[in-house]
């Protein structure tokens, strides 16, 4: 009961990017720029991109387009990003050309996916992406308690090891870059290019 309460609150606009902020957030978008400066210039989707909080870590001369299925982050994405392109939609079946995107920033989605959704994302990320696939997103870990908390009240039922992630990464992308690192939970980062088909 109150974890479905905390999720309804959290699913404000406002609520959610103070809550990210808390969350680490800036740490987060400071690890990611590095890997997105090459995205400069191209078309660059932010899948299930919410509100656009990893907006700061694009470079500005990339054509930003948010893909995500809540309407209601939308509104919160167009008024950070108003130039920027929104799409509603599943990121499990994407709604665009294959090969119609240079790069794509998913972050924080993994978790939300059960294990039959998680091959049909990286299969239609592979599939709409020309260029590289920037991952983030938390693992699950055993010691930390901290991690536990905020995995009991996080609206994702499904968090994996980095292992799970990396080898279901690996049946549809060559891996480039990947690190670990902990900011509340512990985080996988990857940066990878599509496989030829």
């Amino acid at each position: 009961m109150l974890a479905r309460l905390l999720h309804r609150i959290v699913s404000n606009p406002w609520v959610f990017d103070r809550f990210q902020n808390l969350m680490g957030l800036e740490k987060a978008v400071r690890r990611l720029r590095p890997h997105l400066v090459e995205a400069g210039g191209h078309i660059l989707l932010d899948v299930a991109g919410g509100t656009g909080n990893f907006g700061t870590a694009i470079p500005p001369t990339a054509v930003y387009i948010c893909l995500d299925n809540d309407w209601q982050k939308h509104q919160g994405f167009k008024r950070k990003w108003p130039s920027a392109l929104a799409i509603q939609g599943d990121a499990t079946n994407i709604c665009l050309q294959s090969k119609s995107v240079d790069y794509a920033l998913c972050v924080s989605l993994t978790h939300h996916l059960t294990d039959e959704q998680l091959p049909l994302l990286f299969g239609e990320l592979s599939r709409v992406i020309r260029c590289k696939l920037v991952f983030l997103d938390a693992v699950q870990t055993e010691h930390s308690k901290i991690s536990a908390l905020l995995w009991r009240y996080d609206r994702g039922a499904y968090p994996r090891s980095a292992e799970t992630l990396k080898t279901m990464i690996e049946r549809y992308f060559e891996i480039e870059q990947i690190e670990q690192y902990t900011i509340q939970h512990s985080y996988l980062l990857c940066k990878a290019k599509p496989k030829e088909v």
